[in-house]
């Protein structure tokens, strides 16, 4: 007998069907294939940490759903650990929608636990006491720069919106009227293209007229009456996003669904910049207490929470604006204020530092480590210095002396 007749399917011949890659985007689009997502529900095992990670998962959302409010999740794990399958895995559990060939995601799981499948009929019974099971699933970062409308995007995405702000709202207009399905089956393919440019889309405002006359007199009364009504909306807030997911959420429902919705590579999207960790963050408490306990946010990144929280504290700390209210009014008062604030946090956070950093550092205030000497350290065998802050842009640098000269870097990757 050889090694490979001890396996299940021939390693030699077996073709691992998403490259090992995992990519959400889901609900997956009507016609799109779905022999990917089969394959790869027969191949996630539920027994583990998987296993044990789908179950606090569901078992927090019962909890929460009790509670009326929401604690969002975060999935950590390496590079290549298996976040995102876990995270699409459980989109597509979430709602147990039927493929062409009548198979369910719950019956294609090999061997899945009891404790799973009680976890799961209990919300399918706490559904049909509310609007039903939604979940929505993507990627941030291949959209908006803005948390905000990156995370609406994933969702106006989920029930068929377009992913853009103001299109959306013109959507809801539709749908206001009782019209938004008709005028989508009109224009067919070219719907969301058509909506995108509602001003200057002559076949949308004939779709709209034909389905509704009483709307204007004429194509061109049609378009001013839209330019006036859905003018290009400022910056959008957090209050913004969650009354628009509601309003997403409610299209064609009564009630609101229990919903899912996952955000991947949180990490990678957030990049150490504090503001958009702020944003998330605000986004996360949002839809913790505004729908009802029926709507769970899920998050995926390479580090723990704890570790992140930490790295945007210290980055709040050494990114100093240079700001007619700030202490520092000269760069040497910019230095010597940023070595203050560095040297508050630096001792008790070296281990996040050495991560946050190109390289490695001994401490020192000003342009000459000579005259002005301070507690240093070293990692990974490099002596480096930590200036205080760029006197040029107010941000933190650090210094490093190479054949005589000092070379100035930023302090983040």
């Amino acid at each position: 007998m050889l090694n490979r007749d001890v396996f299940q399917e021939d390693p030699g011949t077996y073709r691992i069907p998403n490259d090992g890659v995992a990519k959400i985007v889901f609900p997956p689009a009507p016609g799109a294939p779905t022999q990917t997502l089969k394959d790869e529900l027969r191949t996630f095992i539920t027994d583990g940490e998987f296993g044990r990670g789908l179950l606090r998962i569901l078992e927090s959302f019962r909890t929460g759903l009790g509670q009326g409010s929401q604690k969002a999740a975060w999935i950590s794990g390496f590079y290549g650990s298996g976040k995102s399958h876990l995270a699409k895995m459980l989109c597509a559990l979430w709602t147990d929608q039927p493929f062409a060939d009548g198979s369910r995601p719950s019956t294609l799981l090999p061997e899945p636990s009891a404790d799973l499948l009680a976890e799961l009929r209990n919300m399918r019974a706490a559904s049909e006491r509310a609007g039903g099971l939604h979940a929505a699933g993507g990627t941030l970062g291949g959209g908006s720069d803005d948390p905000k409308l990156a995370t609406l995007g994933i969702i106006l995405q989920s029930v068929g919106l377009p992913l853009d702000f103001r299109a959306a709202r013109v959507a809801f207009w539709l749908a206001d009227e009782g019209i938004l399905d008709a005028v989508r089956a009109r224009l067919g393919d070219a719907f969301e293209s058509a909506i995108r440019n509602f001003v200057l889309s002559t076949a949308f405002r004939e779709a709209v007229l034909a389905e509704k006359p009483a709307l204007a007199t004429n194509i061109r009364d049609l378009s001013d009456r839209l330019k006036a009504d859905f003018p290009q909306p400022p910056e959008i807030t957090v209050a913004d996003l969650s009354s628009t997911v509601r309003r997403a959420l409610l299209l064609n429902r009564k009630e609101l669904p229990l919903t899912l919705v996952v955000l991947d590579e949180v990490q990678q999207f957030l990049k150490n910049d504090p503001s958009r960790t702020l944003d998330v963050q605000n986004i996360a408490e949002r839809f913790a207490a505004d729908f009802d306990g029926r709507l769970l946010l899920v998050g995926t990144g390479q580090q723990a929470l704890n570790e992140l929280e930490k790295r945007r504290r210290i980055s709040a700390i050494i990114s100093i604006n240079n700001t007619p209210d700030s202490p520092a009014k000269t760069p040497d008062d910019r230095m010597d204020h940023g070595w203050k604030l560095l040297d508050a946090v630096y001792p008790q956070n070296l281990e996040s530092f050495a991560r946050c950093f190109t390289h490695t550092f001994s401490v020192y205030s000003g342009s000459d480590p000579d005259r002005h000497e301070k507690p240093s350290c070293s990692v990974a065998g490099k002596r480096c210095w930590i200036g205080g802050v760029c006197g040029n842009t107010g941000r933190g640098v650090f210094r490093q002396p190479i054949s005589g000269l000092m070379r100035t870097r930023r302090y983040f990757r």
